[in-house]
């Protein structure tokens, strides 16, 4: 068991004293990552990179991937560098290297923060996708982040000290004590065509890895159990799981009294399936958000 602070597989750890929260961070890692030098920077950015370039923008696309175990706010840039690691062109290699500069100007405040959290606590699902994130190619890209969040807190007049309420949900404007455990950006496995599409396959999928973090959490809440203990109890017990969809149009659909009928009508099903998760409290709520991932 390590205390104060240590580096972890290429990641530093950084305990405060009282042992409330750990900061984690990869600052010791970007100093060692280089930029691609250009020769002409006059060159127009469709210019194909040649073979030696190509090498680096690879490598140079790998580290930054590295740097998304604490960094959750590039993902979505190293998925679009990752796409044209293939056959990457000029345009590209300077996106790679202003995506270093950007991650070095800032570095002191990249990193996830764990802070000891009070009982009791609800997991977030956020959800969010793009639809034709780029023109011409029929890209659609979701977003996902998982959070651990405390309930809600009331005062109670008897005491005048916070209750938590965790039946209760956020008001807009409400500070949240909450810290990230899972997180991603990526394309669709599916073919969408619409925006209703991409955004409510993207809710189904963040809500299944919401759900596989809310089984380990569970099994650390209640103790072990069997897979069958874990199936029969799901929503019966343990942190409850809350999802948030920043589509109006996805969020009506499946809290109207009957599941609307969409436009493509092959969605009816995955919009049923969304409604059972509700319904049988394998997800306790479904929320507007108003984040953008």
């Amino acid at each position: 068991m390590k205390h104060g602070q240590f580096e972890c597989v290429g990641v530093m750890h950084e305990q405060s004293k009282d042992c409330a929260e750990v900061w984690t961070h990869q600052q010791h890692y970007v100093p060692q990552i280089k930029e691609i030098a250009i020769g002409d920077k006059h060159q127009a950015d469709d210019v194909e990179a040649d073979d030696d370039m190509k090498q680096l923008f690879m490598s140079l696309v790998g580290a930054l991937a590295w740097l998304i175990l604490t960094m959750p706010a590039v993902c979505v840039y190293v998925a679009f560098l990752q796409r044209h690691t293939k056959a990457p062109n000029l345009g590209h290699v300077r996106s790679a290297n202003r995506l270093l500069l950007w991650i070095r100007k800032n570095l002191k405040r990249l990193g996830v923060r764990y802070r000891r959290l009070q009982e009791p606590l609800r997991l977030i699902a956020l959800s969010d996708s793009a639809f034709k994130a780029q023109d011409y190619d029929g890209l659609v890209m979701r977003g996902c982040v998982i959070m651990l969040a405390e309930a809600v807190t009331d005062e109670d007049y008897s005491t005048g000290k916070p209750v938590a309420q965790s039946h209760k949900p956020w008001a807009t404007g409400t500070t949240v004590r909450v810290h990230l455990l899972d997180w991603y950006s990526r394309k669709h496995t599916r073919v969408v065509r619409s925006t209703f599409a991409a955004e409510l396959l993207s809710l189904l999928d963040a809500v299944n890895q919401g759900n596989v973090i809310k089984i380990a959490l569970d099994e650390l809440h209640l103790g072990t159990r069997t897979a069958k203990q874990l199936l029969e109890q799901q929503g019966q017990a343990g942190i409850p799981l809350d999802a948030g969809v920043d589509a109006r149009s996805v969020f009506d659909s499946l809290t109207a009294d009957v599941v609307r009928t969409p436009n493509d009508k092959q969605l009816l099903l995955h919009a049923k399936a969304m409604r059972e998760l509700l319904e049988d409290g394998q997800v306790d709520r479904l929320f507007l958000s108003l984040i953008h991932i």
